[in-house]
């Protein structure tokens, strides 16, 4: 083996060990080998070791990495938002001004996603830290329209939606019990009649 093909196996040896240790929450093993030159950036199935210490909630982890130099890029700060499952770890990627407007392979922010999982602690973090949200697809609108879901609608839009319209939402299903579940057109057409209302009643 080369001296050349010899660095390579050292180094990928390294990056296998931070990824490793930071999937593994060892902020002192990702210290080190940070410390022997290990590449933060590199990606194990579209995860580098940024996103997995943030998606297991490893903050000590993920605040080294952001220091080591990985929080001057917005797009790589904003891709680990899409991994983040607590109020927390979006309060410690807020300070490193994340692009929010960055997506997973499927094409949407966090944002999105925050609120197609209803992860509502996470949408008062995301907006508690003033970090603005992508622009609402229509594909997230169309499956929030049918789970028939105003209180998720409301919250994606910012409007508290009045307990009436939850009430014909509800009267619907007392009526129409056997309509209850799955989609069907007439309650399509109900709850779409009520966004039409609430939208108009914030307007006037």
């Amino acid at each position: 083996m080369s001296n050349r093909d010899k660095l390579k196996t050292k180094q990928r040896q390294l990056n296998d060990n931070l990824y490793c240790a930071s999937d593994g929450g060892n902020v002192a093993e990702v210290k080190k080998f940070l410390d022997l030159g290990a590449d933060p950036y590199i990606e194990f199935d579209h995860y580098n070791a940024l996103y997995a210490a943030v998606e297991r909630n490893y903050l000590g982890v993920a605040e080294v990495l952001l220091q080591s130099g990985m929080g001057n890029d917005p797009e790589i700060v904003g891709r680990a938002l899409i991994c983040a499952v607590t109020p927390e770890a979006i309060e410690l990627l807020a300070h490193y001004n994340p692009d929010c407007t960055a997506a997973n392979a499927a094409k949407f922010a966090a944002s999105d996603l925050i609120v197609i999982n209803k992860e509502y602690d996470l949408l008062a973090a995301y907006d508690r830290y003033e970090l603005p949200r992508a622009p609402i697809k229509k594909v997230v609108l169309k499956a929030i329209a049918k789970r028939y879901d105003l209180d998720q609608w409301g919250k994606l839009m910012k409007i508290k939606v009045p307990e009436r319209y939850y009430q014909r939402l509800a009267d619907f299903d007392i009526r129409y019990p056997w309509l209850t579940y799955g989609y069907n057109r007439k309650k399509s057409m109900i709850f779409n009649k009520i966004i039409r209302e609430v939208l108009a009643e914030c307007a006037s």
